[in-house]
């Protein structure tokens, strides 16, 4: 299933943040998370080469850049699952 409740312009990683956070069972990010995250940063760069992404023909969207989307996404995600959460509680009365 996707939601589409947050929906925007922001980090190019956060579709792969928000999909790692709510498809991937926590075991198979603790064994694979970067063999994962590499398969799509080259799958990725494949793409948007043939396509002629700037971004990518200058080099600019490097790995490094990339997991650092990842990671700020990542904290996104949380921040808003948890605020959803806390929101959850508070009109429940719990």
């Amino acid at each position: 299933m996707t939601s589409l409740s947050y929906t925007g312009i922001g980090l190019g990683a956060s579709d792969v943040a928000f999909m790692m956070a709510t498809s991937v069972s926590p075991s198979v990010l603790q064994h694979h998370e970067d063999d994962l995250l590499r398969f799509y940063y080259r799958r990725l760069r494949e793409w948007l080469g043939v396509n002629k992404n700037r971004s990518v023909m200058d080099g600019s969207f490097t790995w490094g850049r990339f997991m650092g989307q990842y990671k700020m996404a990542q904290l996104v995600y949380v921040h808003i699952d948890e605020g959803a959460r806390l929101h959850t509680c508070s009109t429940r009365g719990s």
